[in-house]
């Protein structure tokens, strides 16, 4: 299951059309999750692919365009994940060239990264994830934050269940030992009034 935020999206999208004569790339960064058992890929952000060379038919991640990237990681989103690219078909359509097929084997060839192909001049998109291993077309849901919301009431769900099954276990230590003692008493005092 693949989420994008809309705010990504729409960077994406004013990004491509902004040079409409030649393709333009970038990277997904967000997070792997788990959520109802299944793996979640979430682009919660952007970066783009400054330093890339520009073709009408191609775009190239070039050293600059990487050390850019990273830096970029680096500085602000050392927490998160790259978790997949995306590239301009300015008038081409959605799909996947020969070169596109080698930069998301080579680059992004983990189970859980994507590519994602926007088509500036036809506004059309598409995602592509990988399927038993080989590259698809997949889908993908758009976060209104919404999904993001969910998520994290998920997760202070299942912290308030932990501190409360903590708690649970303290509560029933304490009466165990409350209910020994107890039954040590009743057993040590008969001994003692005897003697």
């Amino acid at each position: 299951m693949v989420v994008i935020r809309q705010s990504v999206l729409d960077v994406i999208k004013a990004h491509g059309k902004s040079q409409q004569s030649v393709e333009v790339c970038g990277v997904f960064v967000g997070d792997v999750r788990e959520m109802d058992g299944k793996q979640v890929t979430f682009a919660t952000d952007v970066i783009k692919g400054e330093g890339a060379t520009h073709q009408a038919g191609a775009v190239t991640f070039t050293a600059d365009t990487w050390t850019h990237i990273q830096q970029t990681m680096d500085e602000e989103f050392a927490e998160k994940k790259i978790i997949g690219w995306y590239h301009t078909h300015p008038n081409f359509g959605i799909f996947l060239s020969e070169m596109d097929l080698f930069i998301h084997e080579q680059f992004f060839n983990l189970d859980w990264q994507i590519a994602y192909v926007y088509d500036p001049i036809r506004d059309e998109d598409g995602l592509f994830t990988w399927q038993d291993g080989k590259t698809l077309p997949g889908e993908f849901e758009i976060d209104d934050d919404t999904v993001e919301a969910r998520m994290q009431e998920k997760l202070l769900t299942i912290e308030h269940l932990q501190k409360w099954n903590q708690r649970m276990k303290v509560t029933l230590a304490v009466m165990l030992v409350f209910f020994f003692a107890a039954i040590g008493w009743w057993v040590v005092l008969p001994l003692v009034i005897h003697h």
